[in-house]
């Protein structure tokens, strides 16, 4: 065989090397990449989360319920640290107990809480909630949280405590707090009675003492802590109407009776 012949044969049996090992190095790196599998995490919560609203700035963190964000690997591979960012105009209107989550193992959980903060003004708060990681596909979801005005109750203030008492709602002391409906009009309106005399009529309550101010209703939108004020007109018995009896649990005329429904 000639020198030529030689060189020939040997450029063939290295080309033929460098192809069959072009083709083993492309099958081991695709085996390799199916073997790493997917990352991938779920959360608990999605679309938009609402915290219950409270009713005035000066609420406590006792009103607020954290909401608690479990982050869950549902891949084939540890996640490795994750973060946790809040976005938006209102992100900082919400507080999380954590800003980072460590590796979280195939088939494990961990979890993190996210509530919004102290003394916000009136109005409605909104932000972005996404936990990420080099290894995994971001998930977020949104917040949202309403400060309304007022408080959710309201307060029924008598002028005496001695001789002048509820006959319906809780009473503590002088007044009787009562909650507020979701469209902010009280949920009942306390009625009074009273011992020492039968010649008033309970007139109803007041935003002011004596009566002044504006007299409420069942339909009276309290969009703002209130105290009201009970108010009575004196109607004196007649002299020639004899009482032998008198119910003590109603013991006084209301608004719209007249003396005779007092006599036995």
């Amino acid at each position: 065989m000639s020198t030529k012949t030689r060189i020939n044969v040997l450029i063939m049996i290295l080309i033929v090397a460098f192809i069959v090992g072009t083709c083993l190095l492309t099958i081991n790196a695709d085996n390799a990449y199916a073997d790493v599998g997917t990352t991938e995490i779920s959360l608990n919560t999605d679309g938009i989360y609402t915290f219950s609203s409270v009713y005035g700035k000066n609420y406590t963190q006792g009103e607020l319920s954290p909401r608690c964000v479990i982050v869950s690997n549902e891949g084939e591979n540890d996640t490795g640290e994750l973060t946790i960012t809040l976005s938006g105009e209102d992100a900082s209107a919400f507080t999380l107990s954590a800003s980072t989550i460590s590796n979280i193992s195939v088939g494990m959980k961990k979890e993190f809480s996210v509530k919004p903060v102290q003394l916000l003004d009136v109005g409605t708060y909104n932000a972005t909630l996404t936990v990420s990681g080099e290894n995994v596909t971001s998930k977020s979801f949104d917040l949202k949280f309403t400060v309304n005005k007022g408080k959710k109750y309201i307060d029924f203030l008598k002028t005496n405590s001695e001789f002048i008492h509820f006959t319906t709602g809780e009473e503590t002391g002088y007044f009787s707090r009562i909650m507020l409906n979701d469209d902010l009009t009280a949920s009942m309106i306390p009625e009074l009675y009273r011992t020492d005399s039968n010649d008033y009529v309970f007139d109803g309550w007041y935003t002011e003492p004596e009566g002044e101010g504006t007299k409420i209703t069942e339909d009276t939108v309290f969009y703002e802590y209130s105290i009201l004020y009970d108010n009575w007109t004196n109607v004196p018995i007649e002299d020639e109407y004899i009482i032998d009896a008198i119910n003590i649990e109603n013991a006084v005329l209301t608004e719209g009776q007249t003396e005779i429904d007092y006599i036995n």
